[in-house]
């Protein structure tokens, strides 16, 4: 990860489903793209303002009880209050 901004922490958003419970709800799962983020897991880490190198980060997710199954998608928020810059995030790797 790559912080191009002033901040000094990131929320990172996880949303995740679970296919069994999927199957059960009508409706195309591709179409389904509403998340409610605040239901999702939440991780917050504290990053090197305008940094010119990558930072790795190990997030150990068995620790998140409400992370089910099949990860959907990633969302990252810097902190308030910080409007300009940029994130890069070079690879995620997950490992079980």
């Amino acid at each position: 990860f790559k912080n191009n901004s002033p901040a000094k922490k990131i929320q990172i958003y996880i949303a995740s489903y679970d296919p069994k419970e999927e199957k059960k709800i009508k409706g195309n799962f591709w179409k389904r793209t509403q998340i409610n983020w605040e239901e999702q897991v939440l991780i917050t880490l504290e990053i090197q303002p305008n940094s010119k190198e990558y930072q790795s980060f190990k997030i150990d997710l068995s620790n998140y009880k409400n992370l089910k199954p099949v990860l959907k998608q990633i969302k990252v928020v810097p902190e308030r209050g910080v409007n300009t810059g940029s994130f890069e995030i070079d690879a995620i790797e997950i490992k079980h």
